[in-house]
């Protein structure tokens, strides 16, 4: 998706809800770090700084609760997008999970899906997500973890799981 700034060239960032850009609020244009900390980076290199040294990933997604909807860098906090490709979560809730279980999930998905894991605000919840390219891997994700939808990238769309079942999904947004 491209990005866009508005007047005074302030960036803007999509939300998905309503199909139009919004400037970015100050909670997102907070976090001073850069997204080039994983730049020439090896795959165990960008797994052990997303992940820190046995550092619990619940509480650093917790600390984005209630900002706008859209994609973050789990390490930076600043809002990324892509050009093509489908974001995807395997959670239902982070509570499901004990903080080392929750680590070692996000570490088996980061290896499942090329180290490309980000969280994903929805409704001011935040979830881990994770970028894959092919459709048929994210939507086989979806389908095994009962997510309501995926997000595809390039056309800025979310494509709903057909087999997605509300009465099991414990965070059920519907």
């Amino acid at each position: 998706m491209p990005k866009k700034t508005g007047a005074g060239g302030e960036p803007q960032s999509y939300n998905k809800a309503t199909g139009r850009y919004s400037e970015l609020s100050e909670k997102a244009k907070s976090t001073e770090k850069s997204i080039k900390d994983f730049e020439g980076l090896s795959a165990e290199q960008t797994k052990q700084k997303i992940l820190g040294n046995n550092e619990a990933i619940k509480p650093k997604l917790a600390s984005f609760k209630n900002k706008d909807d859209g994609t973050y860098s789990l390490e930076t906090g600043k809002p990324i997008s892509h050009d093509d490709g489908y974001q995807v979560s395997f959670q239902q809730s982070s509570d499901n999970y004990t903080d080392d279980e929750f680590n070692k999930k996000v570490e088996e998905m980061i290896n499942h899906t090329n180290l490309e894991a980000h969280v994903g605000v929805f409704g001011g919840e935040p979830e881990i997500s994770f970028h894959v390219k092919d459709i048929k891997e994210a939507m086989k994700i979806a389908i095994e973890y009962n997510q309501h939808s995926i997000w595809d990238w390039k056309r800025s769309r979310i494509i709903k799981n057909r087999k997605y079942n509300p009465k099991t999904n414990k965070v059920n947004k519907e």
